[in-house]
């Protein structure tokens, strides 16, 4: 892997036209302070999810990445109790290097959803129409603070704008979920509950 000083940053994965996560801004914040790597070209699918709800009428909402993957077809692959355990009582489960047999489990069972399973079934459900509002803020999910904070006016009305069309595209208030809303609803939390 190649080094590089605090204040300069690497692209990393160069090779792949998009990154796939799932909540990806800790995950880049985790790449940032460690390595000095910054990703773009990115896709997140918990932002694809939120967008989609909004689509309908809902409000955003955060939803774990093997929950979404059920939603979409694939199996639920649940952490073991003692694995729980243990990630709860380290601190440092997921510093050390190399990943124990465990950590990298549990790593594969968060990653391997997320292609093609719930890539392609969210990427199908990215309208033209949001194709734009969403990819910003995708890259806006995994942009450190200091850097969001200095998107211009401009940019944050558009965004607001877009955000307002949405809502008001939709029946609102919803006062009886549909069908396709209960079911986007299910195993999500409200973000302030994450």
């Amino acid at each position: 892997m190649p080094t590089s000083s605090p204040n300069q940053s690497l692209e990393i994965f160069d090779i792949f036209p998009i990154r796939v996560l799932h909540d990806g801004n800790e995950f880049n914040l985790a790449l940032r302070r460690q390595f000095g790597v910054r990703i773009q070209n990115v896709f997140d699918t918990q932002v694809a999810y939120s967008l989609i709800m909004q689509t309908q009428g809902l409000p955003p909402r955060f939803i774990h990445v093997r929950d979404a993957y059920v939603k979409y077809g694939g199996v639920k692959e649940d952490i073991d109790p003692a694995t729980r355990q243990l990630m709860s009582e380290d601190p440092n489960f997921w510093s050390r290097r190399p990943l124990s047999k465990v950590a990298q489990r549990v790593a594969a069972m968060d990653t391997i959803p997320l292609l093609p399973t719930l890539y392609d079934a969210l990427n199908r459900e990215i309208t033209a129409d949001i194709r734009a509002l969403f990819e910003h803020m995708s890259e806006d999910n995994v942009r450190p603070l200091s850097m969001r904070r200095q998107r211009t006016r401009t940019a944050e009305k558009a965004e607001a704008d877009e955000m307002r069309r949405l809502r008001t595209d939709t029946k609102s208030p919803i006062l009886k979920l549909n069908k396709s809303q209960e079911k986007m609803l299910q195993y999500t939390v409200p973000y302030c509950e994450r």
